[in-house]
């Protein structure tokens, strides 16, 4: 077989002729298993309670559920990030109860509900809660 027909392997394409031809690019990762860098995630915006019938429904009926696994947690939200530590992590009561806690233990706001049902997410929602009114106990 003659020189000229031998393949070469080198960088990312096969090479004919390897002492005339030179590689002028480099690999497309940074390892030598052939995948591309991984793309960087979307945050996902935090869907709003009331803005959607079937999510303000589930939360409703999860927040009735006397099941001892559920676990209600609330944090405060600047904008789309949850704020670390949660204000409250309870077991779920009632809907109207909670809203008046929010309103009136924490001074309303922006928050955000999650209740699981042991390890998996039941439910993640945003609440705008607005503030307690001026001159109330």
């Amino acid at each position: 077989m003659r020189l000229s027909k031998r393949v070469a392997q080198a960088g990312t394409h096969q090479v004919k002729n390897q002492g005339t031809h030179q590689t002028t690019h480099l690999p497309k990762c940074r390892t030598h298993t052939g995948k591309s860098p991984p793309k960087a995630l979307r945050q996902r915006r935090i869907p709003d309670l009331w803005s959607n019938n079937r999510l303000d429904e589930r939360a409703y009926h999860l927040l009735q559920d006397r099941d001892p696994r559920l676990r209600l947690t609330v944090y405060r939200l600047n904008g789309d990030h949850r704020l670390k530590p949660a204000v409250l992590t309870c077991r779920p009561f009632p809907m109207h109860e909670l809203c008046d806690y929010l309103r009136d233990q924490l001074g309303g706001g922006e928050f955000c509900i999650m209740i699981r049902r042991g390890k998996i997410m039941a439910l993640s929602a945003a609440v705008l809660i607005a503030p307690p009114p001026p001159g109330a106990p």
